[in-house]
C-alpha cells in the first residue's frame, strides 16, 4: 500500500506539479488537459507493455485515468498547491491496493 501511494505521489509531482505548471503559461484549462493526457498516455503505455502481468480493459483504464486526472488537475489549479491532489491520489491508491499482499507488478 505504501509503495503504491508513493508511486501516485510521484505521478502527481511529475504530471500535475511539473507538467501542468510548465504548460499553465499557455492556458490553464489546456494545462490541465495536457497533463491529464500525458498521464493517461503514460498509464496506458505501462499497461500495454509486454511486462504487464494481467489482462486489463485498456479503454476502462484510459477513461478512469483521464477522469481522475481532470479532477486532480482541477484540484491543483483551485488549491494552488500540489498537496491536495497528492493526498487525493495517495488515498485513492491506498483504497485500491489495500488488499494486495505484494506490490503491484509495475513497481518492479
Amino acid at each position: 500500500v505504501l509503495v503504491a501511494a508513493l508511486i501516485g505521489t510521484t505521478e502527481e509531482l511529475v504530471f500535475r506539479g511539473f507538467i501542468q505548471d510548465m504548460v499553465k503559461t499557455i492556458n490553464t484549462p489546456f494545462s490541465i488537459l495536457f497533463s491529464t493526457l500525458a498521464h493517461t498516455s503514460y498509464k496506458c503505455c505501462l499497461f500495454l507493455s509486454p511486462m504487464a502481468a494481467a489482462e486489463i480493459d485498456i479503454r476502462f483504464l484510459a477513461l478512469w485515468t483521464f477522469v481522475a486526472g481532470i479532477l486532480f488537475g482541477t484540484i491543483k489549479h483551485f488549491s494552488k498547491s500540489i498537496l491536495p491532489p497528492v493526498i487525493a491520489h495517495a488515498i485513492f491508491d491506498i483504497l485500491v491496493y489495500a488488499g494486495f499482499v505484494n506490490p503491484p507488478w509495475w513497481v518492479w
